[in-house]
């Protein structure tokens, strides 16, 4: 997949409860003049035995592996680096984050969404399902 770079600091990476009770987490992008968020996802899911939403190990692994990506213990530490924020070719005004990217001098690694979203839900039908759609959407 080709991705269109936009480069960014960071200014903040927040783990919180939303507002319908979701534990998710978001990295602020400053553009200098736009700022967007990159995330949203639930770190967490309701269980129907314990009557509460607890964390899931997809949620959680996520979290580690932005942490690792910035090589940081603590997702404050994070706050003021410089990465891409990629997006879909040709990337349009408010298009989602689709991953992130290192600077060269920093490596230059890439953390992509889709590729979490692959590992853990790749062999669920209504992850494929939700693919195709997406591919058909662009064609």
């Amino acid at each position: 997949m080709e991705y269109e770079k936009k480069l960014g600091k960071i200014k903040d990476f927040d783990v919180f409860i939303e507002d319908h009770g979701i534990l998710t987490w978001y990295i602020t992008f400053d553009f200098g003049g736009s700022c967007q968020g990159f995330g949203g996802f639930g770190l967490d899911a309701w269980d129907e035995k314990k009557k509460r939403r607890v964390g899931t190990a997809e949620g959680m692994d996520l979290y580690l592996k932005i942490l690792k990506f910035f090589a940081v213990d603590r997702a404050s530490q994070v706050k003021g680096r410089i990465c891409y924020a990629l997006y879909d070719a040709p990337q349009r005004w408010n298009d989602p984050i689709k991953g992130i990217e290192k600077t060269e001098f920093e490596g230059g690694q890439t953390f992509i969404m889709e590729d979490h979203f692959e590992e853990w839900f790749g062999d669920q039908e209504w992850f494929k399902k939700q693919k195709r759609e997406k591919k058909e959407q662009r064609t």
